[in-house]
């Protein structure tokens, strides 16, 4: 499956290595994610979307 990221396709396990998660991972459901890695799968749909800003509190 491909996604759109600013305008260029790309495919979403490649988009989701950028996050850190390694091909096996991504491929897993959510439900079965550590709690940090569903906040970076979180980070990651958001970064997907066009936005004029985004605030971030204490992300890490």
């Amino acid at each position: 499956p491909f996604i759109e990221i600013n305008g260029r396709k790309r495919h979403a396990i490649s988009y989701l290595q950028d996050f850190l998660f390694s091909p096996e991972r991504a491929r897993q459901p959510v439900s079965s994610l550590s709690g940090g890695e569903q906040n970076r799968a979180i980070l990651a749909r958001l970064f997907s979307k066009p936005a004029n800003i985004l605030v971030l509190d204490e992300p890490t």
